[in-house]
């Protein structure tokens, strides 16, 4: 490999870990803004993905703005490199199923530049589509019709005509949801106690296995981890439990950043008890964003000249972003169980020493990553399924 060849991925690796330490802290930046106190599913990663994408058509303090609210790389170039890098490795439909759906929605009359268009196709896998907003309520249900047919029913809705105006321009809108087996599958046991809180308890359907599982406790965190790998391997979640049922979950989330850069994993036998739950999040990102710095491409100074052909005072009227997540004993959103047989008994089975306990019965923090990047994060509070 020649001098300019080593310059080129030297300058590759670079704007890829530049680009996955900004995630990190996006994504902390994220959960620790929405602060929830009910169960939750979330991806930073795929408002960083449509933001990105409305970020190369903008320009100066608008964009500067973009790029230091979301940790994007600075330069447009960096980020750009590092999508057309990672979602080529992300997409493996072979392996599992990550859904993401990156979409652009502008009025009409306005003039969009086809480079713009070409682009947001080609490096972020991103669409546009002119829309009439004059007709708000045909121009929701066209939306959640498209979303409907983009995530195969999984999602069956993201905006209604009450959000939309006569007014509206432009609306950027998310999905994420992901598809894959585990590497060890849970076996299925009865229902068990969930610590709500240290006196409110609930019955939910537990799942058990006892394996090798990458593992550590952290007395900094004040949590347990332990790392369930997918039928991919290079695709973990990871689940974060407070060390005690009287242990609040806000402990953890004190330390978000350390969370999900965890990577002092050992391998251990562990016990690992985790509930079934089904979780779905209608978000709106705008005034997130907004805390974060993100200010002028909400306002009619927006400087969207990469966009559109022609001076327009037209701005980002609506950022929203809807996640579901559905985990049980084969993995995330497979398919049902119809046959009883399969649901077997945790007694009928051998089941090795465990070395270590992981019991999920009470409130508990978990994220997607693959390798380093985060992809989704979320809480279970009260395991719904």
């Amino acid at each position: 490999m020649g001098l300019k060849g080593t310059f080129s991925l030297s300058f590759w690796l670079m704007a890829l870990q530049e680009f996955v330490s900004g995630n990190n802290l996006f994504t902390a930046d994220v959960y620790s803004i929405l602060k929830t106190s009910e169960n939750l599913i979330v991806s930073p990663f795929a408002i960083q993905l449509v933001i990105a994408f409305a970020a190369s058509g903008a320009r100066n303090k608008t964009v500067q703005e973009m790029a230091t609210a979301l940790h994007l790389p600075y330069h447009p170039r960096d980020t750009e490199t590092a999508w057309k890098t990672l979602l080529p490795t992300l997409i493996k439909p072979d392996h599992y199923h990550l859904n993401l759906l990156t979409k652009m929605y502008l009025h009409k009359n306005l003039n969009v530049k086809k480079e713009f268009r070409t682009n947001g196709k080609r490096i972020f896998q991103a669409d546009t589509e002119l829309v009439n907003f004059a007709n708000p309520a045909d121009v929701a249900k066209s939306i959640n019709e498209g979303v409907r047919k983009q995530t195969g029913e999984k999602i069956q809705s993201l905006v209604d005509g009450n959000v939309l105006t006569r007014d509206t321009k432009v609306v950027l809108l998310s999905t994420a949801f992901f598809k894959s087996g585990w590497l060890k599958p849970f076996q299925f046991i009865e229902s068990q106690d969930f610590y709500k809180t240290a006196v409110e308890v609930i019955k939910v359907e537990m799942m058990e296995i006892t394996g090798q599982f990458n593992y550590f406790e952290s007395d900094s965190i004040g949590a347990k981890l332990v790392e369930l790998r997918f039928d991919d391997e290079s695709l973990a979640m990871i689940v974060v439990l407070p060390d005690k049922v009287s242990s609040d979950i806000a402990l953890i989330e004190a330390h978000l950043y350390e969370v999900y850069l965890a990577n002092s994993f050992t391998p251990q036998m562990v016990k690992v008890s985790l509930p079934k739950f089904k979780i779905e999040s209608l978000i709106d990102f705008k005034p997130i964003l907004q805390y974060l710095g993100m200010a002028k491409a909400f306002t009619s100074e927006a400087e969207l000249d990469g966009i559109f052909q022609s001076k327009t005072e037209a701005f980002f009227d609506l950022v929203m972003q809807k996640c579901v997540i559905n985990v049980d004993q084969r993995g995330l959103d497979m398919e049902p169980i119809r046959d009883l047989n399969e649901k077997t008994s945790i007694n009928s089975i051998s089941v090795p020493t465990a070395q270590k306990f992981f019991t999920a019965d009470r409130p508990f923090m978990f994220f997607i990553r693959s390798k380093d990047l985060v992809i989704m994060t979320g809480k279970v509070v009260a395991p719904v399924t």
